[in-house]
């Protein structure tokens, strides 16, 4: 499991390895970046494909 922050709603995202939703290079980015070294990235819902930035 990794977290990251909605940039857009400040809200903790929080990301499992599933099946349906696998985790993905972008999720481990985002959850490790820390402005202003490491900028958010922007990570695809799969239930809504909606993009959003996030970073940690």
């Amino acid at each position: 499991m990794v977290s990251a922050v909605d940039i857009g709603t400040g809200e903790v995202a929080y990301f499992e390895n599933q099946e349906k939703n696998p985790l993905s290079i972008e999720h481990v980015i985002a959850s490790g970046g820390l402005a202003p070294g490491f900028p958010m990235i922007t990570i695809k819902d799969p239930q809504t494909g909606e993009e959003r930035q996030r970073f940690s």
